[in-house]
């Protein structure tokens, strides 16, 4: 089958070409000036009201019978991105607006790997490496990703509060460090 789509929304512009011969997908989507003044983000541990434009796109095949077959890239990168009404584990922290915040997965070889993913702000850093290994039943692709953030240093004292004076997963140089395992469906950090 064939799909075309050529969408303007929030204040942006979509567009998605996607064909599928049954056993392999081809897709390939782009999105420019997508507003991103009217979503909130709510993790399990982090919150915040997003205000910025969201570009980037996707070409992707995908073989629906071994995902080890599969390839491409996706880049995303939101430009002006703010924060207000940022809370990290329960903190809230003040608007934060972001010099860098870009998101960049290589496909190859049965996996998704994250490279030169970073947020950076004079607030608070944020980094995520790692790779996701794919499943041709996506929900059940197994994740090995590396997350670290790091807050300046007057709004450390805030998280000492949450993780203690002299939590493990905190490096000599302020940067607090998870590991997210298990599945697109069930992560566990």
């Amino acid at each position: 089958g064939h799909l075309e789509i050529d969408a303007e929304l929030y204040d942006g512009e979509f567009d998605l070409l996607a064909e599928s011969d049954g056993e392999v997908s081809r897709i390939h989507s782009a999105l420019e000036k997508l507003s991103l003044d009217d979503y909130t983000i709510a993790l399990r541990s982090f919150t915040a009201n997003p205000k910025g434009k969201l570009k980037g796109g996707s070409d992707i095949t995908w073989h629906w019978e071994d995902a080890k077959k599969s390839s491409g890239s996706i880049d995303m990168v939101a430009n002006g991105l703010i924060l207000d009404g940022l809370t990290v584990a329960g903190f809230g922290l003040p608007e934060t607006a972001f010099d860098r915040s870009e998101v960049h997965i290589k496909i190859s070889r049965g996996r998704a790997e994250f490279r030169d993913t970073a947020f950076d702000s004079d607030v608070v850093q944020g980094v995520v490496e790692g790779y996701i290994n794919l499943n041709t039943e996506l929900p059940r692709s197994r994740l090995a990703l590396r997350m670290r953030f790091k807050v300046r240093d007057d709004l450390d004292g805030l998280l000492k509060v949450q993780f203690g004076s002299n939590p493990r997963h905190k490096d000599a140089r302020g940067w607090y460090h998870y590991q997210v395992n298990g599945t697109l469906k069930r992560p566990r950090l």
